[in-house]
């Protein structure tokens, strides 16, 4: 041995590249560990590797607790094994997954929800060693949604509640309204029915027919006309109300001349303010352009509201009647008296149905609270508007001295609306007698109303048969002796209605165009429709009267 010979090698870059290595991963380990996700590790067994602090907090369980151990077999409830174990297979295949939720329980036994993502871990040589997953606490997130969507099921509940309570209301609001209809079918029916006989018997006696009457007697007969025509104005407001609110109105819109309305409705009153030595005065804009509105509502319309200030206007007491155009292409009507007026908390309401300032009062006057409300309802039908001042705004006349009176007011649009222009027929103006009787057929069940209609015919000799049903009306008409040339057919009928007998006698050859006249207590126009679907060329409405009689004789037996 002579000596030793040492190589040597300069390491310190080795060293210095292991001391790097050593560093990185030791902060690598430390922001795993202080990450604010629960980040765990496993390797290709699948047993725990990595364990940072957030996973011990969210689970309760340390890192000693869980290093080496089997993650899906320990934390995982069976009924998620097979899923989160398919996610770890997976990205040990090089297959990552992203967002996968599952539970994990805590040491504790609560349930964590856990949003996933599996990453594939490799070591320096690329080669697979295990997965890293990186999770996310979405427990209160989870909660939130359950309770989102239990909420969600609850309205979705209640909504199919609530919509099945609604179509049962509407089922049975669609019910009620039949029911309406055929009540309103029915009431007038009963109503008008004995109010035919009380007018129309009063209306042979103040006519005379059958011979004259004492003074006492004439007096009787006015009064009880006077009572019957009330009663009857009563029981059209109501009914007319009731059709309004069941939607059943239908307005025949033409051409008005609000002159001559008015002059006439004030005529028609003319009595009555002669009785109060009441006043009218009537002022028209000159060249007041023409309405289109309903000709028969109209005349409600201000008979209404004339009949209103009649009524609280005391004697020697002054009406005026303003009609203008208004800037807004309407025309205006303002009535005025001189009565009791009303007070301004009063205002509001006075077109409400059944309302009355001052109850005691207004009964001893006359009245139920519904003619003025009807009336709103009537202009606004009409596109027009309504409306009260007090006290009184008389634009030309002079105002007794003292005197509150109010004003009502309405416009109506001048232009033309939709619907139907018909001309509006006058059955008041009687013409002369028929030249020669005809044979009429008379089918009607009630003995009261079928004794006054053959006293009617029997004025003019017209040769009658009678039916009490409509099957009797039938066999009647096809007897080969009998050739009617004018066919009074009342619509409520037992056995046989009086629209079947209508549709039936139209069959028959020699009545194809025969005039079939419906008499009827139902004086809406669904009903005229019906009544002319069936095959009748007119209608009579009860209460029946002779002038409207004669005037039907004259128009379709055309002598």
């Amino acid at each position: 041995v002579v000596g030793v010979v040492g190589v040597g090698q300069d390491i310190t870059e080795r060293k210095q590249a292991e001391q790097d290595r050593e560093r990185v991963a030791n902060d690598l380990t430390q922001l795993i560990d202080t990450a604010n996700a629960p980040i765990f590790g496993i390797d290709a067994q699948g047993l725990v590797t990595e364990w940072n602090q957030t996973a011990e907090r969210i689970t309760g369980y340390s890192k000693g607790d869980v290093m080496g151990q089997p993650l899906v077999a320990k934390f995982i409830t069976e009924d998620y094994r097979e899923a989160v174990s398919e996610v770890f297979d997976n990205a040990l295949n090089g297959t990552e997954t992203d967002n996968f939720e599952f539970p994990l329980y805590t040491k504790d036994g609560e349930r964590v929800e856990v949003l996933l993502n599996a990453t594939t871990r490799r070591d320096a040589t690329g080669q697979v060693v295990g997965v890293v997953g990186v999770g996310q606490d979405i427990t209160e997130r989870k909660q939130a949604e359950d309770a989102l969507s239990r909420e969600r099921l609850n309205l979705e509940q209640t909504v199919t509640a609530r919509t099945s309570e609604l179509r049962q209301s509407l089922k049975q609001l669609e019910e009620a309204d039949r029911h309406k209809s055929r009540f309103l079918s029915t009431m007038s029916h009963e109503l008008r029915t004995p109010l035919n006989a009380i007018l129309g018997f009063t209306d042979l006696l103040d006519g005379k027919f059958f011979g004259e009457l004492n003074e006492k007697q004439h007096d009787y007969v006015r009064q009880i006309d006077g009572s019957g025509q009330h009663l009857l104005a009563l029981i059209n407001d109501l009914l007319d109300v009731a059709k309004i609110d069941a939607g059943a109105v239908e307005l025949d819109f033409g051409p008005v001349d609000l002159s001559d309305t008015i002059s006439g409705v004030v005529n028609m009153m003319a009595a009555q303010f002669r009785q109060k030595e009441i006043t009218v005065e009537t002022h028209i804009e000159p060249e007041l352009p023409t309405v289109h509105m309903d000709v028969r509502r109209a005349r409600q319309i201000l008979l209404n509201i004339l009949s209103n200030a009649h009524k609280y206007t005391p004697d020697d007491g002054i009406i005026e009647i303003s009609v203008t155009t208004a800037d807004d292409n309407r025309v205006r009507v303002d009535i005025s008296d001189s009565g009791i007026g009303l007070e301004k908390a009063h205002l509001a309401n006075v077109f409400s149905e059944f309302y009355q300032a001052d109850r005691v009062r207004d009964e001893n006057l006359g009245g139920t609270g519904i003619g003025l409300a009807l009336t709103r309802r009537l202009v606004e039908l009409q596109n027009g508007e309504i409306g009260a001042h007090c006290p009184a705004r008389f634009q030309h006349s002079q105002k007794p001295k003292g005197a509150q009176g109010a004003t009502f007011w309405f416009t109506i649009p001048c232009t033309l609306h939709t619907g139907r222009d018909v001309p509006c027929a006058d059955s008041n103006n009687q013409s002369p007698r028929l030249n020669q009787p005809s044979q009429i057929l008379v089918a009607e069940d009630n003995e009261t109303n079928l004794t006054m209609i053959l006293e009617m015919l029997s004025i003019e000799g017209h040769l009658v048969k009678v039916a009490r049903n409509g099957a009797e009306a039938v066999s009647l008409a096809k007897l080969p002796g009998n050739s009617f040339k004018l066919i009074l057919m009342d619509i409520n009928m037992p056995t046989m209605d009086g629209m079947e007998a209508t549709r039936r006698i139209r069959t028959i050859d020699r009545y194809r165009e025969t005039p079939i006249i419906a008499v009827t207590a139902a004086v809406d126009d669904n009903s005229r429709a019906e009544h002319m679907a069936a095959g009748c060329n007119d209608q009579l409405s009860k209460p029946l009267q002779v002038r409207d009689l004669f005037y039907i004789l004259r128009k379709h037996l055309k002598q």
